[in-house]
């Protein structure tokens, strides 16, 4: 994996150009930038492209499309560093047809790219990168254990390897006893190359043929495979795998969805991605930018292409907002008919309530409030249901078929019975399938 450290599949403008500089003690994106200074930027990237970029056939398109836009002053009212990169990465998107390539402020990364190119190993990485690292926790956002047995996993970058395995070796041995996982890829926009296929380690056998990278330069080809690693703990195949996108999920982690999804080793749910495909490098601009250029072309082992400007078709189409709910009921119905526990059951149609809500109707509302024995009541309160007992006041969250769960308790529920003119008790249903009744009294 050594020959792919430094190959990133992309990292999505939103995700790096503000943290970035998160530890930078001057932030000058807001500073102004004269028409000279754009230009240096320009020429720059332009020859940074004709020497590195792996569609040199685009370039001349490129490189037309931006001098005649700043020939002809369309990029004179940019005038401060960060609205000229906004329409400046705009426009080498849309006439390279590439969504890698962007520039990106960072004075920490651009420290770090130049300390990497001046040392052979990583004594002259710069604390403040790796300061601003640690602090994001490598992008990694949650790590849990959900009703079921399902383990979940969210985040937001593929941060490099030698920074993050620990922490993502952790995050992955907390989930291995899972009865299924999902990983959640809904605001990740990417990373490294390498972290990837540690990944997907996880989940294939060893020496499994992922695919390869077709650089550029010395048109070398590096074949991609699964290798064994010591710190990881294989998840078997039997366990579902569930990954969730959205329309920003991109490059690195549309890797990870693309590869497992045409494996047959991951449901993917959610929106069709960004479509990001190719790998790339980090190039330094000047102290405070650098650019992202694609150097070479993915070719997957199985479908012998790859997402670029396509993106990964779900498996299970629906909106990002609603995609984690879904893979939840899709888990439920896959692992009810285990026939090993009933919890699947009384999940389901929690989830169920959230794709698809139903509101109680005023009537029923107002039949339902009151009090229920000496010390338990039902009240309306601006405009939502509270039920309050001696110890507790908890948010009432309607179900439909009459049951409502109650916000901060998953052991119990409460129906009401199905009546049109009074309600005379409620009953207080039980995960283990028994049920109490209390008797309303006013």
């Amino acid at each position: 994996m050594k020959s792919i450290k430094k190959l990133f599949i992309g990292v999505a403008m939103s995700a790096l150009i503000f943290s970035g500089n998160l530890f930078a003690q001057n932030d000058t994106r807001n500073e102004p930038i004269t028409g000279e200074q754009k230009l240096v930027l320009i020429n720059t990237a332009i020859a940074l492209l004709k020497e590195n970029y792996i569609f040199p056939e685009r370039i001349p398109k490129i490189e037309s499309v931006i001098k005649k836009k700043y020939d002809n002053n369309e990029y004179a009212a940019f005038n401060t560093l960060f609205d000229f990169l906004e329409v400046l990465n705009k426009d080498l998107e849309s006439s390279g047809n590439d969504h890698h390539l962007d520039i990106f402020y960072g004075p920490a990364y651009v420290s770090k790219i130049k300390a990497e190119n001046n040392t052979s190993g990583n004594s002259g990485i710069p604390a403040g990168f790796v300061n601003m690292i640690k602090y994001e926790n490598f992008f990694l956002k949650k790590i849990e254990r959900l009703d079921g047995n399902i383990g979940y996993f969210k985040f937001n970058k593929f941060e490099e390897l030698q920074f993050s395995k620990e922490a993502i070796a952790s995050a992955m041995n907390f989930i291995s006893n899972s009865s299924a996982i999902i990983l959640d890829l809904r605001q990740n926009g990417g990373g490294s190359a390498e972290t990837v296929h540690f990944l997907m380690n996880y989940f294939l056998p060893d020496s499994t043929k992922l695919g390869e990278f077709k650089l550029r330069i010395h048109n070398e080809v590096i074949e991609l495979w699964t290798t064994k690693d010591p710190v990881i703990k294989k998840i078997p195949r039997n366990i579902p795998l569930y990954i969730i996108v959205s329309k920003n999920t991109s490059s690195a982690a549309e890797s990870l969805a693309y590869g497992l999804q045409q494996f047959k080793r991951a449901t993917v749910v959610g929106e069709q991605t960004h479509g990001e495909g190719n790998p790339g490098m980090r190039f330094i601009i000047n102290d405070k930018l650098y650019m992202m250029i694609p150097t070479a072309i993915n070719v997957n082992a199985i479908t012998g292409t790859n997402w670029e400007g396509v993106g990964v078709t779900p498996d299970i189409k629906t909106d990002a907002a609603d995609a984690y709910a879904r893979a939840i009921v899709e888990l439920c119905h896959v692992l009810s008919k285990t026939g090993t526990n009933d919890i699947y059951n009384w999940i389901l149609p929690e989830y169920e309530a959230q794709l698809h809500p139903e509101v109680p109707s005023v009537e029923f509302i107002n039949l339902i409030v009151g009090s229920y024995g000496e010390d338990k009541k039902v009240s309306l309160e601006n405009g939502s249901l509270y039920y309050t007992s001696a110890t507790s006041k908890r948010k009432m969250i309607y179900m439909g078929n009459q049951m409502f769960l109650i916000d901060g308790r998953n052991d119990y529920r409460m129906r009401f019975p199905k009546e049109n003119k009074a309600i005379g008790y409620v009953e207080i249903v039980w995960n283990d399938g028994t049920a109490d009744g209390l008797k309303k009294v006013n």
